[in-house]
């Protein structure tokens, strides 16, 4: 009905339709008893998506709470033979990192040459990969070697509006292909052994965000620098094989919460495309 709604609609920034206009709308319908059923089995396909959303929110609650404890090490792994890893140590970022602005691009560099991480790209809930990166950039091959970024870089969202914001991480995760990064992002280059997944999770936690945005400047609009980053403090496992078992726990429920997320895209498509086939 609603291309016929919008057929009959009357205005220029607020379209309405007449009550007469409206009376004399036609509508085709089932009998009550096939009403029923439809009703019936939509409602079916609602409930299982009620369910599935469900089922996802648990999960993220459930990960939510056990990355708490984990990184406030209220709930500690055990090594491969049944003994407890060594404490954790306090660590700068600039112990960790070498860290580097992006690439300034001028207009007419956008659209072709290399892929090209911006701050949407790290905004993303999941690790930045090559096929997933949108933008493209012309960065001269002279100067790429400064800008590109390797399987294992942190990127750093450099600058917000809101200081809850800034200094969001996020991993570049493709071992095959790398890419370059904008001016608006900060790379970290790890000069240090630690699992780059774990510190993705790790600098996602409440207690990460607050020593970064808390050192952060600006008014109406803030931003980190490479030296803010490098003096901002963090606590972490000494063990790799410690932070390897905290990646395998967390990416485990990583991959059930995607899990459930596509079958609730799965049968959202399903039910669209009944609805579009019933009311044709």
């Amino acid at each position: 009905m609603k291309p016929e709604f919008e057929r009959i609609a009357i205005g220029s920034t607020i379209k309405t339709i007449g009550l007469p206009y409206f009376k004399k709308l036609e509508i085709s319908a089932p009998t009550v008893l096939e009403q029923q059923k439809i009703a019936d089995f939509l409602t079916a396909v609602d409930k299982r998506i009620q369910q599935l959303s469900q089922k996802k929110a648990l999960l993220e609650d459930y990960k939510k709470g056990v990355m708490q404890q984990l990184f406030t090490q209220t709930l500690r792994f055990k090594d491969d033979h049944g003994n407890e890893f060594p404490d954790w140590e306090e660590k700068t970022l600039g112990e960790l990192f070498i860290f580097k602005n992006g690439f300034n691009a001028e207009k007419n560099q956008y659209g072709t040459g290399v892929k090209f991480i911006n701050v949407l790209d790290v905004l993303s809930p999941r690790p930045i990969t090559y096929k997933r990166i949108i933008g493209q950039v012309e960065i001269p091959a002279k100067d790429f070697p400064k800008f590109e970024v390797k399987f294992g870089d942190l990127l750093f969202q450099r600058s917000s509006e809101t200081r809850e914001e800034v200094g969001q991480a996020n991993v570049y995760l493709d071992k095959e292909r790398s890419a370059g990064f904008g001016g608006f992002v900060i790379r970290g280059q790890p000069k240090a052994k630690f699992d780059s997944l774990f510190m993705n999770y790790l600098l996602r936690t409440p207690i990460a965000r607050n020593e970064i945005t808390t050192k952060s400047g600006g008014s109406t609009r803030y931003n980190v620098s490479q030296d803010t980053l490098g003096e901002a403090r963090i606590v972490m496992p000494s063990s790799l094989p410690e932070q390897t078992k905290i990646v395998n726990f967390l990416t485990a429920l990583d991959r059930k919460i995607e899990t459930v997320a596509q079958q609730i895209t799965h049968t959202q498509t399903f039910k669209k495309g009944l609805l579009q086939q019933m009311f044709v």
